[in-house]
């Protein structure tokens, strides 16, 4: 008797830990903060953005600064062309990354490149481009699940210590994940000077390449013998951080010779414009930044 009182007792113990235990979890989600991003998202927004196969009228290259930066959609209204970002993190301009830019592009399209020029682009570090070729290294098996299937996880991300920390502080990273390539972000708190000294102790790690601008410019000069309009701007940053660059990099020399490759150079204003870190611009300022680029190619092309 005695053992089958336990025996039903540890029946009972199972039921109701099976019944509390999702109700103990909806609960202590409801109580955790909420994230500012998700990275089971960012995981399918690379996905989608390496193995895109629509075709478009313009794509913007570059970096962090043009992925954070451009929003193609602003662009696509105001020329009435489709645009896509095809931004990396710590891009470098050689051919392998432009020449799989120029793959979304339509051949019976306005075939417009637009580069965003950044003194890293030319670094030897940069040139590896690790961010894109890892992107490329991924099993078409795994690229279709996080496009097909990730999008509908976004809720399921795994919290850590230092993010309910930062919650709790007011502290945040929001990264917002947008169509065609781009994502919409902002810091809060921002500081301007945040990335200064990251950027300083990367040109005391790599320098700057005089082989990759010219390799670069050649590549300008082909594109356009084969019809694709070139065009390149210089992306706004903090003046902490536009002060050290124009200190390494000799944006009006680069750009004479840009020209003479045969792009045109659009003169973006280089204040005006918000950074939350010094290096990337806010959402607000970033669509601000993409009207003036998108007016710019309108009144060229």
């Amino acid at each position: 008797m005695i053992e089958n009182s336990r025996i039903k007792l540890s029946r009972i113990g199972i039921i109701i830990t099976i019944l509390l235990t999702p109700i103990m979890i909806f609960l202590f989600g409801i109580c955790l903060p909420k994230l500012p991003s998700s990275n089971i998202l960012h995981d399918a927004f690379w996905a989608d953005k390496i193995s895109n196969s629509k075709k478009y009228d313009i794509v913007v290259i570059g970096d962090s600064r043009i992925y954070r930066g451009i929003n193609p959609l602003i662009i696509s209204q105001i020329t009435a062309s489709k645009t896509v970002n095809y931004g990396f993190s710590a891009a470098g301009l050689d051919s392998s990354l432009i020449y799989s830019a120029l793959e979304q592009l339509d051949t019976n399209g306005k075939k417009i490149a637009v580069f965003g020029i950044t003194p890293s682009a030319f670094t030897q570090e940069a040139s590896k481009n690790e961010h894109f070729k890892s992107l490329k290294r991924i099993s078409d098996k795994d690229l279709w699940i996080r496009k097909n299937i990730y999008p509908f996880l976004g809720g399921f991300n795994s919290y850590s210590l230092s993010e309910i920390k930062k919650a709790f502080n007011h502290e945040a990273y929001y990264q917002d994940c947008q169509a065609d390539g781009f994502i919409y972000s902002y810091k809060v708190p921002s500081d301007s000077m945040a990335a200064i000294n990251s950027y300083i102790d990367y040109f005391k790690r790599t320098s700057i390449s005089e082989l990759q601008q010219s390799n670069f410019l050649d590549l300008i000069k082909k594109l356009e013998s084969k019809g694709i309009k070139c065009f390149a701007f210089r992306v706004p940053v903090s003046l902490p951080m536009a002060t050290l660059e124009s200190k390494i990099f000799d944006f009006e020399t680069f750009k004479i010779k840009l020209e003479s490759a045969g792009a045109h150079w659009i003169s973006i204003p280089q204040n005006g414009f918000n950074s939350y870190d010094g290096s990337h611009l806010t959402g607000p300022s970033a669509n601000k930044l993409s009207r003036i680029l998108g007016d710019s190619i309108l009144n060229y092309h």
